[in-house]
């Protein structure tokens, strides 16, 4: 949404100082030699990390030298030092993981996670010269969905295809990467492997992670057991995520809750409490109805290795996998919606072929001599439709419009690894390497 401002100017409500404080961090627009924290601690910053659209702290994975040893993990930005307890950071388990506090001002106080335990700040103030600042702005107050569209659009079709295919098969390489590890962690069993994968899709960028520990603490071969009673394989996905421990908000609840306690005992299970994460998340997409969903899909598919390749998504697309009877009528537990019935979406469906089931099927052709499984992934996302999402639809109006799902698939991998993580300075693209060019900066070797 947008505001007029007094000289009838069109301005975006979001441009402010934290906004440009986010591009100058992302950027790495500021002076990053003889950084320190406020107590002292000399600091080498090592990667920024990447911008978290999603509720949690500001940026994903960087990474940081503090007094020669390495730390990895989520980075918080604010202007004001004392917001991290104002919006109650301190409280929230979600920001654990933090492990960097940046701030603006100029005698900031400590931060500390819920434990207690105190997070290293570093303060910014005095830092973004204005040239940089200027790059900011500019940055935040593109009106455009990329910054660089106007000279992405003058990069000729065949130098498009070629990077959208590159970048998709840096994508395709990355998918294959983690199924192979999944394997490996499952000690070669192929349905635990695909399992932790599928349940990590199924909960999606916000929850997957959440959704891959909760698989890991409930194996595939006890839910199988019960993969045709619905009821018992609900009680053991949500007894596991940890949703059964209060007080039951009706009758349905209480039925799980007792059937959980009995199967756990049974099988000798534990709960854990996983954060999982349904702020400004589309109802589809709340993580109870995702579970709900997965104890359908294996219900529909109990014996997994049938979902491996293009033969699995076509009987993955033709399958009806519904929620429960209950989750017809209620978004949470307790919580009343709109009736209807809650079908996993062929474009939810579409997700899961892509990143799971194509990369367990081209692994698993390999593995029996049917070819290399980077070369058979790639063929088989160059067969199906171009993905439509709020990513792909981005680099449309710049004339990208991806042939294939490998081309979207190569958005992106560019958008996360590019556009989406401030990385203009280093973009592959040759038309956004001057963007934010300026001779004041200087990218840390």
């Amino acid at each position: 949404m947008r505001r007029k401002t007094k000289d009838n100017e069109t301005e975006l409500p979001w441009l402010g100082l934290e906004s440009v404080m986010h591009q100058a961090w992302g950027n790495l627009l500021f002076d990053f030699k003889g950084l320190t924290t406020t107590d002292g601690k000399a600091i080498s910053l090592l990667k920024a990390g990447s911008l978290n659209p999603d509720q949690g702290p500001d940026f994903r994975d960087g990474k940081f030298l503090l007094e020669g040893l390495e730390f990895h993990g989520d980075i918080e930005l604010h202007l004001d030092s004392k917001d991290w307890f104002r919006h109650g950071h301190d409280k929230d388990k979600a920001y654990d993981n933090v492990v960097l506090h940046v701030v603006m001002d100029n005698a900031p106080c400590h931060a500390i996670r819920s434990d207690g335990s105190l997070i290293p700040t570093l303060s910014l103030q005095g830092r973004v010269p204005e040239p940089h600042a200027c790059l900011a702005r500019q940055r935040v107050s593109a009106t455009s969905t990329l910054p660089c569209q106007a000279a992405a659009m003058r990069m000729p079709p065949v130098a498009v295809r070629s990077l959208l295919n590159g970048c998709g098969q840096d994508r395709a390489r990355s998918k294959l990467a983690k199924a192979r590890e999944a394997l490996t962690l499952a000690g070669g069993d192929w349905e635990e492997a695909f399992w932790t994968e599928l349940a990590a899709a199924i909960g999606g960028p916000v929850n997957g992670a959440a959704f891959r520990e909760l698989a890991k603490r409930l194996p595939y071969r006890v839910l199988r057991r019960y993969a045709h009673r619905g009821m018992q394989c609900e009680a053991l996905l949500f007894g596991a995520a940890g949703l059964l421990e209060n007080p039951a908000w009706d009758d349905y609840q209480l039925s799980l809750s007792s059937e959980w306690r009995f199967l756990a005992s049974k099988h000798g299970l534990a709960h854990q409490f996983a954060l999982l994460k349904q702020h400004r998340m589309r109802p589809a997409s709340f993580p109870a109805l995702r579970l709900s969903q997965a104890a359908g899909l294996i219900s529909a598919f109990p014996n997994f290795s049938i979902l491996f390749g293009m033969q699995g998504l076509s009987e993955l697309r033709r399958a009806d996998i519904l929620a429960s009877s209950y989750w017809r009528r209620n978004s949470g537990f307790g919580t009343s919606c709109i009736v209807k019935e809650k079908h996993l979406g062929l474009s939810a469906k579409s997700a899961l072929g892509i990143n799971v089931l194509l990369p367990f099927g081209a692994m698993y052709m390999e593995a029996h001599g049917l070819g290399d499984a980077l070369e058979t992934y790639c063929r088989w996302l160059a067969e199906l439709p171009p993905e439509c999402n709020k990513v792909t639809r981005r680099y449309v109006p710049a004339g990208w419009q991806p042939l294939n799902a490998l081309e979207s698939q190569g958005m992106l991998h560019l958008d996360k690894h590019g556009c989406s993580a401030f990385g203009c300075l280093n973009c592959p693209v040759w038309t956004g390497r001057d963007l934010f060019r300026a001779k004041e900066t200087a990218v840390p070797e």
